[in-house]
Formats: C-alpha cells, structure tokens, sequence
C-alpha cells in the first residue's frame, strides 16, 4: 500500500507539472504583455474591464499556485471557470479554440479533484490543497 500511495502522489505531481506547464503559455503572454488585450476582447463583447484583471490573475496566476501545489483545488478551480468564462464571452464561435480550450477545463478540474498530493508546496495540508 505505501508504494500504492507514493505513486499517486508522483502522478499527481506530474499532472500538476503538465497542466499547469500547458496553462503557463497564455499566462506568460499576458503578464509579458499586460492585461490590455484581453480588456480589449472583453470591451469589445461589452464586458466590464474589471473582468480583464480577473481573466488576467486566472491565467497568469493560477498555473504557478497548481504547479507549485499551493491551494491547488481552488486555484484549479479558478483557472476552469476563469477560461470558460473568456472564452464564451470573447471565443464565442471561433471553433478553433474548442477542443484546447475544453482539454484544459477538463484538466483543470481533473487537477481539482486530484488535489496536490504529498509531493507539493503544502503536501495537502488544507481541503483546498
């Protein structure tokens, strides 16, 4: 049963590892680049500029807390309907983002369900690790 659990927990953490690998890339944009793209996207579809800092946290953010295993479920969770909501408002149509998109939804809630495990920054200390 120890290497049973040991293993889980590896797999966890190279879950972690590649979603949030996978998540980083738009994250990195936005914080290279700022916010203001997506405030355009969002004021152009008429949605509040304020939601921009929000998409803004979710994809820069949220990828470093999973990888790092730092109250991972909510941030997971964050990045999920963080991504949804952007995309539906400003995607809406583009049946080029779909299938990617719908991946790391998928994968972020996977992540949520998961949890951390040992091998993490808070080693699943909290119900939100």
């Amino acid at each position: 049963m120890m290497l049973r659990g040991r293993l889980e927990d590896a797999a966890k953490l190279v879950l972690r590892v590649l979603v949030g690998g996978v998540m980083s890339w738009p994250g990195a944009d936005r914080v290279l680049h700022g916010p203001t793209q997506l405030r355009t996207d969002l004021a152009d579809h008429g949605v509040v500029g304020l939601l921009a800092l929000v998409g803004y946290v979710g994809e820069s953010l949220a990828p470093a807390f999973i990888v790092a295993g730092a109250w991972t479920r909510i941030w997971a969770v964050f990045y999920a309907l963080t991504l949804g909501l952007v995309t539906a408002l400003v995607h809406t149509g583009d049946l080029g983002h779909g299938a990617p998109t719908t991946f790391l939804i998928a994968s972020a809630i996977v992540v949520a369900l998961l949890g951390s495990g040992r091998y993490a920054l808070r080693r699943g200390e909290g119900p939100w690790d």
